[in-house]
């Protein structure tokens, strides 16, 4: 039935309706008789699909309007008050089909396309909620950042105020002028330092020693500075690995093969008992700050966690050798072991005839003389007693005395570098990162041969102790060797002839 002909009429209450043209209306009229008062009509008939448009117009007809679904219902309530029954109501019907879907579709297939434009939908919908959601992050992050800062004094002015005087420059840096400028000059040439847009790497360089120096938090740098945050951790982090790449070049033997005699050996008190004696290894405990996961394991003797960290060093108070990362809980001797295999290939191991001192948490064996257990040994418990007695005594209170470079080294390197009185809660990498870098500075300034007050006073008494004493290391039995127990006889017994 062409949509524009006549209309259809309506019997017993219903009229059939032709299917519509797809966005052409179908008018239908017809008439009904209602039966009772206050009956209701119905008008039904099927649509070419989804999208059907209804609408009921009629001046006793309450016109309403539905859409979708295979068949369109529509009610109309008569208000008969005022007639009599049978009279005849018209009734006018307007069907437009909205929808896009051909007119010979099948039905089962409309409910597929229809589900998954559906669910097209909905997804589209999600997604474009989530992506709406991250630009919105996005932009408050990354693009709506805070005008620039401009303060009146910027770091590098600081900077080059503090470097022009001597006392402010080896307060606040830990190192003369000289020494930095060498220690910049040496960074930019060999080890990748450069000068960026936003700060010279002379800047970057100072930041980082007055950072490790005092120590100071992020806090504190970022007034002092006039930096952002992201800009000193990540200008620190650049610093940081310049220096670690140098404690690979500079944290090794001057002399790999041991060929000299130290001048301190040749010393009445030492000479010729310790003559090949090449330098001294112990362990120092680090604090740290670690997860909560690692905290038992890095908890030790010392009731707080920290990193057991290994080093050897020579008479001249270098260090020659570390190992950093080892949880506080960790022996000494397990450290130690692991070291000897795990980097034989840059460890420094003594030439034959040679040997380390180690104090009594090691066994005595070839290439490492440790003093006698059981009898007195740290040079505190001489100094607030009787003097040694004894071929065994005599031989650890000298053993202790030529030893302690090694614990006079831990001292001036954690007063210098104050950051290692407790490493704040950076990663774990990243804190043996920040040992082995301020290893390497130690060494750079005993490298210079300039003065430095901490390496000065060390050198003009050799029984100062820039800090106490670490507690001794847990005495390891087994292991020993003969060959050298007989040795530490030997020397034993001609000390303590040349002392009676």
């Amino acid at each position: 039935m062409d949509p524009t002909s006549e209309p259809a009429d309506i019997e017993s209450g219903v009229g059939d309706v032709t299917t519509p043209v797809r966005g052409r209306p179908t008018m239908v009229r017809g008439s009904m008789t209602t039966g009772r008062r206050g009956a209701g009509f119905t008008l039904a008939g099927r649509s070419a699909g989804r999208g059907t448009s209804c609408v009921i117009r009629g001046s006793r007809s309450a016109g309403r309007s539905i859409r979708g679904g295979r068949s369109v219902g529509i009610d109309i309530d008569l208000n008969a008050q005022g007639r009599e029954d049978d009279e005849p109501i018209e009734v006018e019907a307007e069907i437009t089909v909205n929808n896009s879907l051909d007119v010979d579709v099948n039905e089962d297939e409309e409910d597929e396309a229809f589900v998954a434009a559906r669910d097209r939908g909905q997804m589209l919908k999600r997604v474009g909620s989530m992506l709406n959601a991250f630009g919105t992050y996005y932009g408050e992050t990354f693009l709506n950042k805070s005008v620039r800062r401009k303060p009146s004094s910027t770091g590098y002015d600081w900077v080059m105020t503090t470097i022009s005087n001597p006392n402010d420059c080896y307060d606040m840096f830990r190192m003369s002028r000289p020494l930095i400028e060498k220690l910049h000059d040496l960074l930019i040439s060999s080890y990748g330092l450069k000068t960026t847009e936003n700060m010279c790497s002379l800047e970057a360089l100072c930041m980082f020693l007055w950072t490790i120096g005092a120590p100071q938090s992020v806090v504190q740098v970022k007034n002092r500075f006039q930096r952002s945050k992201e800009t000193i951790s990540r200008k620190f982090s650049e610093v940081l690995n310049c220096i670690f790449l140098l404690s690979k070049d500079i944290v090794k033997p001057r002399d790999p093969q041991f060929t000299t005699v130290h001048e301190r050996l040749l010393g009445d008190r030492f000479h010729p008992h310790f003559n090949d004696c090449i330098g001294a290894i112990d362990g120092t405990h680090i604090r740290v700050v670690v997860p909560s996961s690692k905290l038992v394991q890095h908890v030790g003797r010392h009731g707080y966690p920290t990193q057991n960290v290994l080093a050897i060093c020579d008479f001249d108070m270098r260090f020659t050798f570390i190992v950093a990362g080892w949880p506080g809980s960790a022996h000494d001797m397990r450290v130690f072991n692991n070291a000897l295999t795990k980097y034989a290939t840059i460890f420094p191991h003594p030439p034959p005839g040679k040997y380390y001192l180690v104090d009594s948490g090691y066994p005595n064996r070839s290439g490492y003389l440790a003093p006698y257990k059981g009898t007195k040994y740290h040079l505190p418990e001489y100094r607030a007693g009787p003097r040694p007695s004894g071929k065994k005594e005599t031989f650890n209170y000298l053993h202790s005395s030529l030893r302690n470079v090694i614990e006079r080294s831990f001292g001036v390197l954690k007063m210098k570098w104050r950051i290692l009185l407790h490493l704040p809660s950076y990663p774990m990498a990243k804190q043996s990162k920040i040992i082995h870098a301020c290893m390497a500075l130690h060494n750079f300034i005993r490298d210079s041969s300039l003065a430095d007050k901490e390496f000065d006073r060390c050198d003009e008494d050799e029984d100062y102790m820039p800090m106490p004493s670490s507690q001794p290391s847990t005495s390891q039995f087994g292991d020993e060797e003969g060959d050298m127990n007989a040795f530490r006889d030997n020397i034993a017994n001609a000390i303590f002839a040349n002392v009676n």
